[in-house]
């Protein structure tokens, strides 16, 4: 008679040691578990953000269109990252090469990636999060949505790298659900940027979950036209109020 075969049975897991593993978090807990991030490279940002914009997970900036946040928000990340390959994946315009070499940036590493299907950029945004040498990845939504099991490939791939990957989504995309481990909204207003975070791992609350962001001066210049008629700038007599012109379509004959 033939003996069955032996297997091998696993040790138990010792339940303190799981409890103890970086990605498990404890309701009662209030402190959140220690996690890698960068600089944003504003003070009260960092304070709100547990220091900083989060590395190896999945980052949603939720906005109303291309406001240019982006580069304002992540660029000092981005730029400790600056010795790695940086891909745009779908950016919706090309950004200005100028601008970009004046925050410091080497064009030489930057590489935009464009997709044709959602298919293959699911594909695009799993493969480039996956790759060791990637250093960033800013992405933005397709216009047919992304479901809950693409945003979970995403996050499972931002988890094997180091890097800052960040998936820009609309406005609208708040209501829905997201394994994203750091969620905020952003909007810009005439001197200031505003994040809200309404998702951070690890924080059931937050009380600095608001913030505002002062826009750089060299942007002073993009007031409304009517709010630059009335500036006062050194050296230049105060400008008189300005009336505008009506403008009257020609007639058709």
């Amino acid at each position: 008679m033939e003996t069955p075969p032996t297997t091998d049975i696993q040790a138990p897991v010792n339940l303190d040691h799981l409890l103890g593993r970086g990605d498990i978090w404890l309701g009662r807990n209030k402190q959140p578990q220690l996690r890698t991030s960068l600089s944003s490279g504003n003070d009260l940002l960092d304070a709100a953000l547990l220091g900083g914009w989060p590395t190896g997970s999945l980052l949603e900036m939720c906005q109303r269109g291309p406001v240019g946040c982006e580069w304002l928000l992540l660029h000092s990340a981005l730029l400790t990252q600056s010795s790695r390959p940086i891909f745009l994946l779908n950016p919706p315009f090309v950004p200005f090469a100028p601008a970009l070499v004046d925050l410091g940036f080497d064009l030489n590493r930057i590489y935009l990636v464009r997709t044709k299907t959602k298919a293959e950029f699911v594909n695009a945004f799993v493969e480039v999060a996956r790759a060791s040498q990637c250093g960033a990845l800013l992405a933005w939504q397709p216009k047919d949505g992304l479901t809950y099991t693409e945003l979970r490939k995403f996050s499972l791939a931002c988890a094997q790298g180091d890097g800052i990957y960040s998936l820009f989504r609309p406005l609208t995309a708040q209501k829905e659900s997201s394994p994203a481990s750091l969620r905020v909204a952003v909007g810009i207003k005439e001197s200031t940027i505003e994040v809200s975070i309404f998702k951070q791992r690890g924080m059931l609350e937050s009380h600095d979950n608001h913030v505002d962001i002062a826009l750089p001066h060299e942007l002073d210049g993009h007031l409304p036209l009517n709010q630059l008629l009335d500036t006062d700038i050194p050296g230049l007599p105060k400008p008189r109020r300005r009336t505008f012109a009506n403008v009257i379509p020609l007639r058709r004959r």
